[in-house]
């Protein structure tokens, strides 16, 4: 599994960052979406998304990069 960690974004692109984060996880609610933002914005990485593909996450990646979001791939334990 393929975990994307979200370190930093821009401020003024908060709105982009939560589009595609949104995009991504449909299942975070509104608040757990800002709270997540919340937390980045004051030096704290939050977990994004856990793919089971490599590619998959690198693309999530790239997305956020585009809104200049700094975000990495990290590799997880597989979990049966």
């Amino acid at each position: 599994m393929y975990a994307v960690w979200l370190k930093s974004f821009p401020k003024e692109q908060s709105h982009n960052v939560l589009r595609s984060i949104r995009k991504q996880n449909r299942t975070y609610s509104d608040h757990q979406l800002h709270d997540i933002l919340h937390a980045v914005a004051a030096g704290t990485e939050q977990l994004v998304k856990t793919l089971p593909v490599e590619e998959a996450a690198d693309n999530l990646v790239k997305e956020l990069a585009i809104s200049g979001a700094i975000a990495e791939v990290r590799e997880t334990a597989d979990t049966p």
